[in-house]
């Protein structure tokens, strides 16, 4: 058990959400359990994940530096991510995770879903939000 885990749990609740879709996608492609906790911290450990244990406030938090590494490390496997535009259709082998944006006086605020998953139930970025890119996650190994 590391020290602060209910402040790194906070903060994955938070801005977990890209960690956590790219997580499901691991799960379809593999067809495959994860134990979400013991894989966001192995992604930090390994610098795919960014995370600051000393400043639960970095907006820089759960920041992905490296997505296709990050599932790899989930799968075993080589993978490709890419940014697309809001208008891409995937081809089969590819799985997408959406980027939303929601533009308000003063601020925009982001989340990250799929299709047909959403990490945060009631998201009002989801809501009142559209999605302005998709990444396109393809496994190349």
């Amino acid at each position: 058990m590391i020290q602060g885990i209910q402040n790194f749990l906070e903060e994955a609740g938070e801005a977990g959400c890209y960690v956590l879709s790219l997580a499901s996608v691991a799960v379809e492609a593999e067809r495959l359990e994860v134990d979400i906790v013991s894989v966001m911290l192995r992604g930090v450990s390994a610098g795919f994940i960014h995370y600051n244990s000393l400043d639960s406030n970095d907006n820089d938090n759960f920041f992905v530096n490296d997505p296709s590494g990050f599932l790899g490390l989930m799968t075993g496997h080589q993978w490709e991510v890419r940014k697309e535009g809001p208008q891409y259709c995937p081809s089969f082998g590819e799985y997408e995770i959406d980027r939303w944006a929601r533009v308000m006086t003063g601020h925009t605020s982001g989340h990250f879903n799929r299709p047909n998953w959403e990490p945060y139930i009631g998201s009002l970025t989801v809501k009142y939000g559209a999605i302005v890119s998709k990444r396109i996650c393809k496994r190349i190994g």
